[in-house]
């Protein structure tokens, strides 16, 4: 998966981006990975990984302020996201639409999404960030 996700990250029509979470309990690592490829003025997040610890605790919030951010600065005008329902990630299903989402229509088990960008205002969250400049 690592290898991957690097390899996403030297594409420039994929937007990549990692999540390491430090706490007052020490270093939790790696907690969340994004991929999204841009097409045209559409950009298509196609793999959000997040960590069940870290799950509605603000960090899916951060992510998306992050994400929206780079669409803007490159024209992006909508941004898109699937949720492909298991066993294992039912306490995600309404994901997308407590991030503002609204669902597109689908004929089957999976569902579509999807983002005005010059709709969306910042979500308020009290996770600091620290940006770095190399993936993973």
């Amino acid at each position: 998966m690592f290898a991957e996700v690097e390899e996403a990250a030297r594409d420039p029509d994929v937007l990549t981006r990692t999540v390491r979470l430090s706490d007052r309990f020490g270093d939790h690592g790696l907690i969340s990975v994004l991929t999204g490829r841009f097409d045209r003025e559409i950009l298509d997040a196609d793999l959000w990984l997040m960590s069940c610890r870290v799950l509605k605790r603000g960090v899916e919030r951060l992510l998306l302020n992050e994400v929206v951010r780079a669409a803007r600065a490159r024209g992006i005008g909508e941004i898109r996201g699937t949720f492909i329902p298991s066993g294992r990630n039912e306490v995600v299903r309404e994901h997308y639409s407590q991030l503002g989402f609204a669902e597109l229509p689908s004929d089957g088990l999976a569902t579509r999404w999807t983002l005005t960008v010059d709709d969306v205002e910042p979500l308020d969250t009290f996770i600091t960030g620290n940006k770095k400049s190399r993936p993973a």
